[in-house]
């Protein structure tokens, strides 16, 4: 994992500005002291992670709901796979879907771990929040 002054980089592909904050009250809550990227839709994170050649952005972690507009989480997902810079990036779907083909689809397809996104606040918030933690600590035993 790539050392950012010591704050994790985390990339959020979220078009939800409600879910995209409670992202980041999860990850403030965790004491994570991270740096959060914000991509609004698939196109455009697809091309600051993965093509642009100055100014690309290399994540510590990749959180990244499924429904996007413009290009679709399973998309951007088979981009990010496809990366050699981003090929051992953990990347948790965090999704409204709880469809078992898409937690099928995107384990085929590299993603790190599938997380639902839970109705309820509290929960959100520990799901998310645990979920982050447990995938940056991944990231730096990876790279020990």
């Amino acid at each position: 994992m790539e050392t950012h002054a010591t704050r994790p980089r985390i990339a959020v592909i979220e078009d939800n500005t409600g879910d995209f904050y409670l992202i980041g009250a999860a990850v403030d809550a965790q004491n994570l002291n991270a740096e959060i990227i914000h991509f609004s839709d698939g196109e455009e994170a697809i091309a600051r992670l993965c093509r642009a050649q100055s100014g690309r952005i290399k994540p510590d972690l990749i959180l990244l709901d499924l429904n996007l507009p413009r290009r679709s989480g399973f998309e951007v997902l088979a981009e990010i796979r496809k990366q050699g810079g981003l090929q051992d990036v953990p990347v948790a779907i965090l999704t409204s879907s709880r469809s078992d083909q898409d937690r099928r689809n995107a384990g085929r397809q590299g993603a790190t771990r599938y997380v639902p996104k839970p109705a309820d606040l509290e929960a959100f918030l520990d799901v998310v929040g645990t979920t982050v933690r447990d995938l940056l600590s991944m990231g730096e035993s990876l790279s020990a």
